[in-house]
Order: C-alpha cells, then structure tokens, then sequence
C-alpha cells in the first residue's frame, strides 16, 4: 500500500519527449514479464516539456500517461484489499508490455493479475 509520499520522476512521451511525473515510489517496483517499470533518465536538454499526468479525463487537455491495470489476489500482502484493482503509469515506452499478452507481473510481493492497459492521450 503507498505510504503518501510522492516522487518527482520522469515519463517518456511516445513523441520521444521527457516530462516530469509525480509517483509513488512503488510505481518502479511493477514487474512485467520480467522487465521492470524503470524511471527514466532526465536527457541532457533538461525538461522543458510540461508535465505528465498519470490519471485524467478524456476531455481533459495534457499528457496523461500510458498505464497497466493490476489485480490483486485473493490475500495479497501490504495492506491491499482482495481482488483491488490500481492502474500504474509506465514511464517508457520501449518497455511497454502489450496487456494481452502478458504472462507474469508482480508489484510490492504480489503477484498480480493484468488486466489490461491504457494509452497514453495527449490533448
């Protein structure tokens, strides 16, 4: 279960782009098919992008960012409700796991269910 504090990381655009995200911690700890949800680096440039969201509206204008579902099993560990349900932001595209092909995924000692995904909507 997240423990309230948030993190100022880095989202990578399908454009390529780098913009600032804010995560819970844990959010690295999501384990697809054996690749780790890794933060990105922050490219030489700097950021200048605006940004990135990791939940909105379709009509809301931004970035939002690409996302997996999880659920959790019938006696997860960490303060999680049976069968819960979280949509984590996955910060590079390059690793992005097709949902529906997903085999294994594991987040915070639990292994986990896929149960689908988002795209990232840039408005």
């Amino acid at each position: 279960m997240s423990n309230g504090i948030f993190l100022n990381a880095q989202y990578t655009a399908n454009d390529e782009t780098v913009h600032r995200i804010r995560i819970q911690p844990e959010t690295a700890s999501l384990v697809v098919d054996g690749v780790t949800n890794t933060i990105p680096g922050i490219p030489a440039a700097g950021l200048s992008q605006p940004r990135a969201k990791v939940s909105g509206g379709k009509s809301q204008y931004g970035l939002t960012a690409r996302t997996i579902g999880i659920k959790f099993p019938i006696a997860p560990v960490g303060g999680f409700a049976p069968f819960s349900v979280v949509y984590i932001p996955w910060l590079n595209p390059d690793t992005y796991p097709d949902p529906a092909e997903v085999i294994t995924a594991t987040y915070q000692l639990n292994t986990v269910t896929v149960i689908g995904g988002s795209p990232e909507r840039k408005r």
